[in-house]
């Protein structure tokens, strides 16, 4: 029987696959379901409310993780479990998404529901992911579980904006429900470690790890008391202007292009499809080299290609759409991939999935706020202006990664038992 710690091909392989599962409701929710709003005449504040509205949710990693982080059933697995659980979850979200009307707030309460569970599917996933795997393969497993997410989000923004166009929001709810079934096999048939539990009927009996002794208030004062480190603060500002400037992006492109340009929402979500493809295929294919190098010092060119990119795309999107948009994703793919390596070293193995989960809580938090402060200064500001201005909130990570490269690279996670 294939075990993830045992098998490094099967542990690459079923990250990735775990994460498109949280790519897909992405695509359909931040691009193929926004664009296909621009072309019902939806406002472009409505469209950023929305986005900001059905990414909220990803903030509730810093509810699930404290849980997930104590309370578990180990003879199936440590993190197994709650992903079989939040993997159900989703899939049940989407039957229900087949039946809800097209009116905005039903719209985004189903997504904010369905972003719930796959929030959650995510930090059973990375909780897993820093338990069982090698420093020395992190680079590269985030190149195969991004890769992952972005063929997911391609898959959402894609193929759901043409099931939407064809089928409506009911065949768009059925045909992602039935995706998410297939994933679900892979935690279903795929043991964490060798010995345990398949499923809660069969036989077999938790592994050898280091026993849940600490009670849920120790587990937050401990994971408290790491946050509180000076390079965790330093890691939750450096991403605030980045992930301010990708919410801002991600809510104007579909607007400016279905809307100002003419182009037809099915054909944004190709652009945005064609750009997760790529991304992903060049994450996989950089990420040893960012291994060798270091991630955090990969980060210092991902953020500079990122920012230069946010800078030209108001002289390049009007005749070169299809090239711009492709470029945007996969720059945000690469920034994506170094810095959340980088996150993974300094996470302490007690509370791997809480500190980690808040870390990528605040970045989603960050990315709705940037959505939200598009719904409010889109009628003042010229589409340059906006875009120039998320050029540079990205720009203020300069200065901390540079105190977080200097005082804190070096050691390999910030406690040690």
């Amino acid at each position: 029987m294939i075990t993830l710690v045992e098998s490094r091909a099967w542990r690459f392989v079923a990250l990735a696959i775990l994460y498109s599962a949280q790519g897909l409701p992405f695509g359909l929710f931040n691009i193929a379901i926004p664009s296909w709003m621009a072309t019902q005449g939806y406002e472009a504040g409505d469209v950023a409310w929305f986005i900001g509205v059905v990414t909220l949710p990803w903030s509730l990693k810093l509810l699930a993780a404290p849980v997930m982080d104590r309370f578990t059933y180990l003879p199936m697995g440590y993190r197994r479990p709650w992903v079989i659980a939040a993997q159900l979850g989703i899939v049940i979200s989407f039957l229900i998404f087949a039946l809800v009307p097209t009116e905005l707030v039903w719209l985004a309460a189903m997504g904010a529901i369905t972003n719930s569970f796959a929030a959650t599917q995510d930090v059973a996933v990375d909780g897993m992911a820093i338990d069982i795997l090698p420093a020395t393969d992190r680079a590269r497993a985030n190149g195969f579980m991004f890769g992952g997410q972005y063929l997911g989000i391609s898959m959402g923004a894609s193929g759901g904006g043409y099931a939407l166009n064809f089928f409506g929001i009911a065949g768009l709810g059925l045909a992602a429900a039935g995706l998410m079934m297939l994933v679900l096999l892979i935690p279903l048939l795929v043991r964490e470690r060798p010995g345990e539990k398949l499923l809660p009927f069969s036989t077999g009996q938790p592994s050898p790890r280091e026993a849940l002794t600490e009670s849920t208030w120790q587990l937050l004062r401990r994971t408290a008391s790491v946050l509180l480190l000076p390079v965790s603060l330093l890691l939750l500002l450096s991403q605030l202007g980045g992930r301010m400037a990708e919410g801002i992006i991600i809510a104007h492109l579909p607007i400016y292009t279905v809307q100002t340009m003419g182009l037809a929402d099915t054909a944004y979500n190709d652009f945005s499809t064609m750009g997760g493809i790529a991304a992903a295929i060049l994450g996989v294919l950089l990420a040893p080299f960012m291994d060798r190098i270091g991630a955090h010092n990969g980060h210092w060119y991902t953020l500079t290609l990122f920012v230069a990119v946010t800078l030209i795309i108001p002289l390049t999107l009007d005749h070169w759409p299809a090239t711009t948009i492709v470029v945007h994703w996969i720059t945000a793919h690469l920034l994506g991939i170094t810095l959340i390596a980088t996150m993974m070293r300094f996470c302490h193995p007690a509370v791997a999935a809480t500190q980690f989960a808040i870390y990528m809580a605040m970045a989603n938090i960050n990315y709705s706020i940037g959505a939200f402060v598009y719904g409010l200064i889109q009628d003042s500001f010229a589409s340059s202006q906006v875009l120039w201005f998320a050029a540079l909130l990205a720009a203020t990570a300069y200065p901390l990664w540079f105190l977080i490269v200097r005082n804190h690279v070096e050691p390999e996670r910030p406690l040690e038992e």
